[in-house]
């Protein structure tokens, strides 16, 4: 069964790595290594968040085949997400 949007916007609002990923991929198609100077996250904390939101169908990277220079973008079920957590931190 699949997690419900509110089930992943807890497990996104869990973890401050997910959440600076998540909300720097709002920008715009970038790299993991882009990702990690724009966040001042390590590059293993950078990594190991993407592959949950990547397994959460949050982003997409768009060319899994690479060794080099993957390229990750939100998906609309993780611009929903954003959106649920922007609504939610404006009523706290």
């Amino acid at each position: 069964m699949e997690a419900t949007i509110w089930e992943l916007s807890g497990k996104v609002k869990s973890s401050k790595y997910r959440m600076k990923v998540l909300t720097n991929l709002s920008s715009g198609i970038k790299t993991p290594t882009e990702i990690k100077d724009e966040t001042k996250l390590s590059m293993p904390h950078t990594s190991r968040a993407l592959a949950e939101l990547n397994k959460w169908k949050l982003v997409q990277c768009k060319n899994p085949a690479s060794k080099k220079g993957k390229l990750y973008v939100l998906t609309n079920l993780g611009e929903k997400v954003l959106e649920i957590l922007a609504k939610k931190n404006k009523n706290e």
